[in-house]
């Protein structure tokens, strides 16, 4: 729906119209925007409709810090950008579906080696959710105390398996 074009030296951008053969044309060192930002409406459906869903996109920014600490039970339950509520998360994960959990467990193993389940406890006293990872000799580790890697890797598995 997008092509360019150089001729003469000059880059020309085109947004092609679906099925009409119509298109509007830049040449790219004019432009100030990027051309999906210039589509706000349906002339070129399939355009915005690529430009709608990139704009749902969240940007993750997986804090390992923040990742290592229990989170509050009232915390929200999708993952935020930092990754502060992810025990949260897997607790919700496995309210709804109490195999998700192992799902996240084996995606992990498969990336971190010695690891064979991921857990999450409550706690009621301090209204919050701590995550344990269980090791293969059967160690069992609070977050706190895994590496920044394996911290992001199990994010990146809950997401993963996330309905």
């Amino acid at each position: 729906m997008i092509s360019t074009e150089l001729k003469n030296g000059q880059s020309t951008i085109h947004l092609h119209q679906d099925g009409h053969g119509g298109r509007k044309s830049c040449v790219a060192e004019k432009i100030e925007r990027t051309v999906l930002s210039g589509v706000t409406n349906t002339e070129f459906p399939h355009a915005f409709a690529a430009r709608e869903e990139i704009r749902t996109w969240k940007f993750l920014q997986l804090n390992p810090e923040v990742l290592r600490y229990p989170s509050s039970m009232l915390a929200m339950p999708y993952l935020s950008s930092e990754g502060h509520n992810l025990a949260t998360v897997l607790a919700r994960m496995q309210a709804e579906e109490r195999f998700s959990i192992t799902d996240v467990s084996t995606d992990l193993a498969n990336l971190v080696p010695g690891i064979l389940r991921v857990e999450v406890e409550k706690d009621q006293a301090r209204n919050q959710y701590m995550i344990k990872a269980t090791m293969q000799d059967q160690t069992t580790f609070s977050s706190r105390v895994l590496s920044d890697g394996t911290l992001r890797m199990l994010a990146l598995a809950t997401l993963k398996n996330d309905p």
